[in-house]
């Protein structure tokens, strides 16, 4: 994915494939300024002190070019989110700066790996930032403006779910249970049910996660696989020869996406490997339980 660049003809594609060709993107993400669910451009302050917006937060432009939509991951420079913990409230307030939200319009997933989806409305709005999150979800829908839905990474999968005809998000953190249980079509439904959206219409993108040749699982995930994607296990788990399988998480969601009726050109990764790259955060290569990237996705007012 391009990240932090103006539009170009690529991104104008996008948009008249999702339907709305007349959606331009007039800005470079730094020069957000002003308007409630776009970014200010102050630095921002980490742990290690002030640190660069431009490589703290990368943009998901496949996502944007699509409609009035913010789609986001932050980098190893701004990791001070906390994972089913209490969170660091000074880190969400400098996030919603930039966003011009505030805590209270912003929802964290509690994160326990589920397969479950759960619909957000306005007064949820805090969950997880400034009191203690509903438990037992791992992907979040909605269709009310000016509500960041945040999950924390460091592997997993994040995936951004935009409807750009009924302006409606979804935002899911699949691990390997959840990818298993299908949380990305349960989203999809979710979408389709609560907010009339039509899969075809969805656009979907997959953020940085650990790939394809860098994650290594036992043979016992081939079991927890075999129910709902015993059509591709061969594909998606590939042998090692210590015994080891590789996971190709990314593939298993991108097929789950499809078998929910979304479009393939409208389903996009960023080919950037957690595990491989040091910019971001990754728990297979760290271990480090407090580096966490956060991904979101909002719809603009």
């Amino acid at each position: 994915m391009k990240r932090g660049l103006p539009p170009c003809e690529k991104t104008k594609r996008i948009a008249a494939d999702c339907g709305n060709p007349l959606f331009v993107i007039s800005r470079k993400y730094e020069l957000f300024t002003g308007t409630k669910g776009m970014m200010d451009t102050k630095g921002i302050k980490g742990d290690k002190g002030q640190v660069n917006m431009k490589e703290a937060i990368r943009h998901i432009t496949e996502i944007e070019a699509c409609g009035p939509v913010q789609a986001f991951y932050t980098t190893a420079a701004w990791n001070d989110w906390q994972c089913n913990e209490k969170a660091d409230l000074k880190a969400y307030e400098e996030l919603g700066r930039h966003f011009m939200i505030t805590p209270s319009e912003i929802v964290r997933i509690p994160q326990t790996h589920t397969a479950e989806v759960r619909k957000i409305k306005k007064e949820d709005g805090g969950d997880g930032i400034i009191r203690k999150a509903k438990e037992g979800y791992d992907g979040m829908i909605t269709d009310e403006k000016g509500i960041l839905l945040c999950t924390v990474e460091a592997d997993c999968v994040p995936v951004y779910l935009y409807d750009p005809v009924k302006n409606a998000i979804g935002m899911v953190h699949s691990g390997w249970r959840g990818c298993a249980g299908k949380i990305a079509e349960h989203a999809v439904e979710g979408m389709q049910n609560r907010y009339g959206c039509r899969p075809e219409d969805i656009v979907a993108a997959l953020g940085p996660c650990i790939c394809g040749s860098c994650y290594e699982v036992g043979e016992e995930l081939i079991d927890g696989f075999a129910g709902n994607f015993s059509e591709i296990t061969s594909v998606i788990f590939k042998p090692k020869e210590n015994g080891k399988y590789l996971l190709d998480l990314p593939a298993a969601i991108r097929y789950s996406l499809i078998r929910a009726g979304l479009t393939e050109g409208k389903i996009f990764a960023d080919p950037v490997c957690t595990f491989e790259s040091g910019d971001l955060c990754s728990w297979r290569r760290d271990h480090d339980p407090a580096a966490r990237m956060l991904t979101g996705i909002m719809l603009s007012e």
